[in-house]
């Protein structure tokens, strides 16, 4: 009898037990397929941003969320003061060097954190060095990943704070 029941049991759980892997595989595959996308995103800003102007206001003006916060070492900023900015041309990156990506996806894959670290060589009159860890928030809304924060930290020279 005790068999019995564990029999029914197990063929009861199985089917369970099978639709959890295949929802656990599902969700690691469409967050593969997240991370794939941010670090494209994360290639496509560089470009952007190394190439300057209007390049890379019009890679803001439609990958950045329109309520984004843009914090820079405290100090809050809008998108339309940053894609002023950039479409003013009073920026030039020189290079732009970024490491430690890591990808965090979260929810029904909708949802992302990206942290790494960075070294810029910008102009500005001369050419300045900044080391920076940053924090990069995404929702994916309409099948399009916004940016819906970005965070930048100022370090020491190629150290941790």
């Amino acid at each position: 009898m005790q068999r019995l029941l564990l029999v029914i049991l197990v063929t009861v759980s199985f089917p369970g037990l099978v639709k959890a892997q295949n929802t656990t595989a599902k969700r690691a595959e469409k967050n593969q397929e997240a991370e794939k996308e941010l670090v494209r995103y994360e290639n496509d800003l560089v470009q952007a941003v190394l190439t300057g102007g209007s390049v890379a206001a019009d890679f803001f003006d439609r990958s950045d969320a329109e309520d984004q916060d843009l914090l820079l070492n405290g100090i809050v900023s809008t998108k339309a003061k940053h894609v002023a900015e950039w479409r003013s041309s009073s920026r030039k990156m020189l290079s732009i060097k970024h490491s430690d990506y890591l990808v965090r996806v979260y929810g029904n894959g909708n949802t992302a954190v990206v942290t790494y670290s960075g070294h810029n060589q910008e102009l500005k009159g001369k050419v300045t060095d900044s080391y920076y860890r940053t924090t990069d928030v995404f929702a994916k809304q309409n099948g399009m990943w916004l940016r819906v924060l970005h965070h930048v930290n100022a370090i020491p020279q190629g150290g941790e704070p």
